[in-house]
């Protein structure tokens, strides 16, 4: 069963979001750490600042430690401190057919990827 779980997408969909929602809400419920590292709304112009603050505000009242970062592209979620998920999919936002996704179990790797955003 997962105690942690830190999930790096630089860019949040509203409707991403409400399909994850209350799996964020279940898991935080359970005792799990849930972290999202993800850009600030000041890297947004416009309505994507607005809706980038609004997302920030649905995931830490679900109980998600929010943290910021600006300008990076990282795209990947740690479970536990060994499972990495690793690719080009945007967690919180949109796919595509072209975008890839890799996992590996390694602790060594999890610890290294978490250190570049944490």
């Amino acid at each position: 069963m997962s105690r942690e779980t830190l999930i790096v997408s630089p860019f949040m969909r509203k409707n991403r979001l409400k399909q994850l929602l209350p799996v964020f809400t279940e898991a935080v419920q359970r005792g799990v750490s849930v972290s999202v590292v993800t850009r600030p709304p000041e890297d947004f112009t416009g309505e994507n600042a607005v809706l980038t603050k609004e997302n920030l505000q649905t995931l830490e009242s679900a109980g998600v430690k929010v943290i910021l970062k600006s300008s990076f592209h990282q795209k990947f979620t740690v479970l536990d401190n060994k499972t990495v998920w690793y690719g080009c999919v945007n967690f919180l936002s949109f796919g595509t057919n072209e975008e890839s996704i890799m996992r590996f179990d390694s602790f060594d790797l999890a610890g290294a990827l978490a250190d570049t955003v944490l």
